[in-house]
């Protein structure tokens, strides 16, 4: 969705808010990334990025419980830094995306005329289902997977399956 083009309504492309820490050139990225352009500032504050995802939050979908647990979820990098323990790395980049995501679309909804046609793409749950559905069978993966990250990741699939029905409710009750 990157570059956006002119239309009658809205559209924020995937590059606008969550990606645009990943830019080397975020004025290019904020300049073509929204239209109208105007939304831009708006909808910047609805941003959430890796690092403001609490613990309390990722204890939802891992199983911290242990202070061992937390400095092993603190010290897990996200996808900006390979080499770092790697472990929630694609749940620390997938969840701030579908969140900042969430929030922008409900905000546009909330706040300006509901268009005739609305769309958004949450690429979190693909994601997790790749990295982590191993974790979830297990039982046949023994031979592959840390048993400590086993513990620690076995219900992400599950749990991120819960949040986007949620995701979808907040959606359902949104729209006229």
């Amino acid at each position: 969705s990157y570059p956006v083009d002119s239309l009658n309504g809205y559209i924020v492309s995937d590059q606008a808010l969550y990606n645009r820490y990943l830019s080397q050139s975020p004025e290019e990225v904020e300049h073509h990334s929204v239209f109208p352009p105007e939304l831009f500032p708006e909808l910047q504050p609805l941003s959430l990025n890796p690092e403001d995802v609490t613990i309390e939050t990722a204890s939802r979908f891992i199983h911290i419980e242990t202070d061992e647990d937390r400095k092993w979820y603190q010290n897990t990098g996200d996808l900006r830094f390979p080499g770092k323990n790697r472990g929630a790395a694609i749940f620390k980049c997938s969840y701030p995306e579908d969140i900042t995501t969430m929030q922008a679309a409900l905000y546009l909804l909330e706040n300006y005329d509901q268009p005739d046609f609305f769309a958004l793409c949450l690429k979190g749950l693909d994601a997790v289902q790749h990295q982590y559905l191993p974790h979830y069978y297990h039982q046949r993966h023994t031979d592959i997977l840390n048993p400590d990250e086993i513990r620690l990741l076995k219900d992400i699939v599950p749990e991120y399956y819960k949040f986007m029905d949620g995701i979808l409710g907040r959606f359902l009750n949104a729209l006229d």
